[in-house]
């Protein structure tokens, strides 16, 4: 929004450089009270348990190149509302994440996932079928809506299950992750875009959302509960 706003590329540019430096600055002065854990152990650099809910997220993020790419495109062939799709759907994340980021930590993450993603596959295909501006708009919010959530709910319960001197350790592998399907649905998008037309893509990331809920359903499954039985009772369980 603010990028159009500005006019140019070359302002935009600008912006991100003058941006990156007060946030430098701001950085600079917040005080630091990390103190480093009095046994250290051997870490793995790529722990196995962050592979699954680092799918997840990967399959999530497959919209964003999409969207950034081929929605001012795609939705200039259907009344041209592109630009108020785009401030739609980052305008929701931004007041959805703020007002309600810490929603996963209510209730659990697995209800907030995965409704989440199935918003944003709604959003998806009202968008690909080329509807109206209006309904555009409003498939592009319910887009943003529902993408606000995945990120949170998944790591939200990846820290619980990591150690807190393992935390920078998650964050940076699903993040990782993340850069990683989103470098590739770059490409993917664009393969497609060009063979099929801009609204195959969008139905390429709702197909991706659908991977997520599958990986997301396995990764939010209740562990099995372990019984724990006393001597007392393996004896008494033993006696005819």
């Amino acid at each position: 929004m603010v990028g159009h706003w500005l006019g140019t590329f070359q302002r935009a540019a600008l912006m991100q450089l003058v941006t990156a430096i007060v946030a430098f600055i701001v950085l600079s002065r917040i005080p630091e009270t990390y103190t480093p854990h009095p046994h250290p152990k051997d870490r793995d650099w790529f722990p196995l348990s962050l592979i699954t809910p680092g799918i997840a997220i990967g399959f999530v993020n497959v919209h964003y190149p999409v969207v950034t790419g081929f929605l001012i495109l795609h939705l200039a062939r259907h009344g041209d509302a592109g630009k108020a799709a785009f401030s739609a759907y980052a305008g929701l994340i931004l007041v959805s994440r703020f007002f309600l980021g810490g929603l996963p930590d209510r209730i659990h993450p697995r209800i907030t996932y995965l409704g989440g993603i199935t918003l944003m596959t709604a959003g998806l295909l009202i968008i690909a079928s080329g509807p109206s501006p209006v309904v555009a708009v409003l498939g592009a919010a319910l887009l943003g809506f529902g993408f606000s959530f995945p990120w949170s709910s998944v790591a939200s319960k990846v820290l619980k299950q990591t150690a807190a001197q393992e935390h920078g350790t998650a964050v940076g592998v699903l993040s990782a992750f993340y850069d990683l399907f989103v470098g590739m649905s770059s490409f993917a998008a664009g393969a497609v875009a060009t063979r099929f037309g801009y609204a195959a893509a969008f139905y390429m990331a709702a197909a991706s959302l659908v991977l997520a809920g599958i990986v997301g359903f396995v990764f939010f499954r209740p562990a099995p509960e372990i019984s724990t039985v006393t001597p007392d009772e393996y004896v008494e369980a033993l006696e005819p």
